[in-house]
Order: C-alpha cells, then structure tokens, then sequence
C-alpha cells in the first residue's frame, strides 16, 4: 500500500505509512479510541452475508447491524449522500475481514464513507478498501481513496489518496492534524466504486486544561493546609494558558506557577 499527500495547506496535515508509525508520532497522546467494528448483531450471519445499517451509525445503533453500546462512543459513521451504509462480512468479494461503509453499487456513483466526530480529534487512522465494481455487483479492479478532513467550519484541511495493492487488500491511511477535525470522508471517484474501512483509530483534539484533584484530608476549622496541584494540557494542539482562574472560596492559590 502506498501514501501519498496531495494537498495539505500550510502542512496542516502529516501522513504515515503504516500503524506503527502512527502510534509512534502519537505517543503523547496516549492510547488512541480503536473501533474494530466487530462487535453487534451482524457477527451472527453467515460468513457470506451482509447487512444494512441505519445511519448514522454510532455507539446509540440499534438496528441489524449493531446494539446500543456495541460501538465505541466518540464518532457517527454515514455516507456522505445518505444512500446508505453496510456491513460486509468475511467472505464477500473475499475480502479478509468486516468492512463497514457506503454502498458500493447504488445508482449514485459518487456517495463515500464519512465520519463525524463528538471531540475533533487530531490523530485519525483507518484501513480502506478502494474497489470498482465492473458491473456494479463484482468487484474488478482497485482504484484510490482519497481522505478529506474537515474542520468544525466545514473547511476543508487538507485531502491525501491511498492505493491499496489489491481488492483483498486494505491501505493504511493515518495521520495528524494541525487543525481539530471534526469529519474525515473516505471516497473513490470511478463509477460503482466503494471505499469502506475495517479498522478505526483517533485521539488527541485541542489544547485543554486538565489538573490532578487536590485531597486535603481533614483541616481544623481555622486552620490551614497547602497542597500541589499540577496542570497539564490534555489535548495534543497548543494551550495558550493566560491566568488560570480562582478556585471557589474557601480555596485560593498560595502561589502560582503556572499563569502565563
């Protein structure tokens, strides 16, 4: 499978190859949301079989393809025309594993996969499939996907393309992102095309504050007790911290390293 950026205005976004290159860059960010998509009611049909879902697919589905809480939370999966999504068992096409993803051969050549996500991430993974079905039912040759990202404004981030070798065979299409992004689309642009994933992964999102609790056990009334606390950003962008603001009385800083 190969990567290869197309666009990405001032660098806002940074490819990599392979998984674990992309958990390598993102380390800091700790362990990134994985959704399998192996889980729910689908796992019970035949290897052969595949099944509609209701869009948009989340952690709240609750149709024939997944129960409420089988997913992981964080994103909503649909097509970008609302033609419709499926899930694709092992089996089908051959394919190695569950693909998720718009419908490959509906009259509207042109629907892709699209995420939306609760918390702009600024780390997203996926393994595509890109295949053109030849008489919309049978799959013939591979073609691109290509993955736009998009900032809560609907503005686009930038867009790469990945190639995978062959039509049982997915592309890894990872990467950062300068910019919180609140939609990914995954699409192929030849007729009766699909680009459906197997895998997800995402973390990371906006520079925010987070701080440890400070336990002071009892005080006397008319005492006093001191404790540390440390501040950290928990988000992967930059924090521009300026004054951090006064805790509720009776509580009060006696001293503050951390404004500015």
């Amino acid at each position: 499978a190969s990567s290869l950026a197309l666009a990405a205005p001032g660098g806002a976004l940074t490819t990599y190859p392979d998984l674990p290159s992309f958990l390598a860059a993102t380390t800091s960010l700790g362990a990134p949301v994985h959704e399998d998509f192996e889980k729910g009611y689908a796992r019970y049909l035949p290897q052969t079989q595949f099944a509609a879902c209701v869009e948009p697919v989340s952690v709240d589905s609750n149709d024939a393809c997944y129960a409420p809480g089988d997913l992981t939370p964080g994103f909503r999966l649909s097509s970008t025309n609302a033609h419709g999504v499926i899930i694709m068992n092992p089996g089908i096409y051959d394919l190695p594993g569950r693909t998720i993803g718009a419908w490959p051969y509906r009259l509207n050549a042109q629907s892709y996969t699209e995420i939306r996500f609760d918390d702009a991430p600024t780390a997203i993974a996926a393994d595509v499939f890109g295949f053109a079905m030849g008489d919309g039912a049978v799959p013939t040759d591979t073609v691109p996907v290509q993955v736009d990202a998009y900032d809560a404004n609907d503005a686009l981030i930038g867009t790469f393309e990945v190639t995978p070798a062959a039509i049982t065979s997915s592309a890894f299409a990872g990467f950062t992102s300068a910019i919180p992004v609140a939609r990914v689309v995954f699409g192929t642009h030849v007729d009766y095309s699909a680009g459906p994933i197997d895998d997800l992964w995402f973390a990371g999102g906006a520079g925010h504050l987070d701080a440890e609790d400070a336990t002071f056990g009892a005080v006397a009334i008319g005492a006093a007790d001191t404790q540390a606390v440390t501040f950290a950003n928990a988000g992967h962008l930059p924090l521009a911290l300026g004054t951090l603001p006064p805790p509720s009385a009776p509580f009060s800083y006696a001293s503050d390293g951390c404004s500015g």
